[in-house]
């Protein structure tokens, strides 16, 4: 049926001779397009650690905002006077701003690298000043400043947005013109958020994969994400709900229902990596079709094909219990003595007549 190899790989067998019927009918429907960890199909997909430091990017934009208000939060640009395009360089001279400009003047920070098409490195922030900076301030004076292609319709549109702005924004623009030039920075740029937290947050995170697409092989390693000290509400330390992490959980949801098992015996019974000992045993599970997602999404499609494929029947999710149970039996004894217990409880489910 199922060979267990000595260490923790699996062999699989075909399983055709057991609760084989006789028409298996179609596997699965035609897999939908993938859905991508990017926001468009346009875009390159981020790797698995990329995606999560742009969630907790954008979750960390979000808690900054709700944090300190929209009207005191500030989109930040600095750039370099000159063309940096080392990265040890560029972030020697950050460094060196952070501690003795950004951690001084603001009440926290969110700091994202980016390197750009020519090469050239710079940094976007999110700063939290002590004072509204947003009120009255004339945001399509600006957009326009920024469209506009002729330089005295754009000192117009400049003129126009400069004279709404608070005067403690006016102060920041006079404070970096003065304090960038120190650290080796050229322009610097500080404006208001006109959005909401999520969509600055999203807007944010887009910054990451642009500079995936052109990093350089001596930037793997540098930190993209940079956080100011009270700056940081989420970590990348998480896991995504996908379709593969759901299947996981309703995997070991049906081996706790099957054995008997609570949750907290499942350490006691298989020790503190019960977890690792464990993803053999729920691999080789079979679950409804239901459980896979297997209409709406690709990998579920692809996950609910593996399995069926192993087993040679859709209908074989029995059949599949009761190895994976006797997997675990071999595994620990505690859970073998803890499963004889628990059959005697239901010794009149007919799934456990299959159970050596």
């Amino acid at each position: 049926m199922i060979a267990v190899a000595a260490e923790r790989k699996l062999i699989y067998e075909p399983v055709a001779d057991i609760g084989r019927r006789a028409d298996a009918g179609a596997l699965a429907p035609a897999p939908p397009l993938p859905c991508l960890q990017t926001d468009s199909s346009t875009e390159g997909i981020l790797s698995k650690s990329h995606w999560k430091t742009s969630k907790a990017l954008a979750e960390n934009v979000r808690a900054l905002v709700e944090k300190y208000g929209l009207e005191r939060v500030a989109f930040h640009t600095e750039t370099f006077a000159d063309h940096v395009v080392d990265m040890k360089e560029a972030s020697r001279r950050f460094n060196s701003l952070r501690t003795h400009v950004l951690a001084v003047r603001y009440l926290d920070y969110i700091t994202v690298v980016e390197r750009q098409a020519s090469g050239r490195v710079h940094f976007h922030l999110l700063v939290a000043c002590r004072d509204d900076i947003r009120s009255g301030f004339n945001f399509e004076a600006y957009d326009n400043a920024r469209r506009a292609e002729n330089p005295d319709t754009r000192a117009y549109w400049t003129r126009m947005y400069a004279a709404s702005a608070t005067e403690a924004l006016r102060e920041e623009w006079r404070f970096w013109r003065e304090v960038a030039p120190r650290y080796g920075f050229g322009r610097c740029e500080l404006t208001p958020i006109r959005s909401t937290a999520e969509a600055i947050g999203k807007y944010v995170g887009k910054y990451i994969r642009k500079h995936i697409e052109k990093r350089k092989p001596e930037d793997k390693g540098a930190r993209l994400v940079r956080y100011s000290k009270r700056g940081r509400s989420w970590s990348t330390r998480f896991s995504s709900l996908g379709v593969g992490a759901k299947l996981w959980r309703g995997k070991l949801a049906q081996f706790c229902r099957l054995s008997g098992l609570t949750w907290e015996q499942l350490a006691k019974v298989f020790g503190p990596r019960w977890a690792w000992h464990l993803a053999p045993i729920l691999d080789c599970m079979l679950l409804e079709m239901d459980a896979y997602e297997a209409e709406t999404s690709h990998r579920g499609s692809e996950l609910y094909r593996r399995d069926v494929e192993r087993w040679g029947n859709p209908d074989a999710q029995v059949v599949s219990w009761c190895v994976a149970l006797q997997m675990a039996c071999s595994v620990s004894w505690r859970f073998r003595r803890l499963l004889e217990d628990h059959r005697e409880a239901v010794a009149h489910w007919k799934p456990w007549r299959l159970v050596v």
